[in-house]
């Protein structure tokens, strides 16, 4: 990397919250009209109705939907985007 490599942040994370990470083919994903995907305040509509958080798999499933809706079902750049959560301690989810 040009720089070197940057510092480490740890963050705790609740069990209840799912990291979310994109690439620009998902923020700068247009609709016909040339907006961008408003991916910040769509997720700050979707938090509040859910309180207990968003696991990955639904994260993912309702961005790509919400994308799509956006761009009218087609997008013009690479997209990736990646959702992880916690697991929770064995002791919680019972015997293996």
């Amino acid at each position: 990397m040009a720089g070197g490599t940057p510092p480490a942040r740890h963050v705790p994370l609740d069990r209840r919250e799912t990291v979310l990470m994109v690439t620009a083919g998902v923020t700068e994903a247009r609709d016909e009209t040339g907006v961008f995907f408003p991916l910040r305040s769509w997720l700050e509509l979707l938090s509040p109705r859910r309180p207990d958080g968003v696991g990955p798999t639904e994260l993912l499933d309702a961005v790509i939907e919400a994308v799509l809706d956006h761009t009218g079902g087609r997008l013009t750049g690479d997209a990736a985007l990646l959702a992880v959560r916690r697991h929770a301690p064995r002791s919680a989810v019972g015997p293996a």
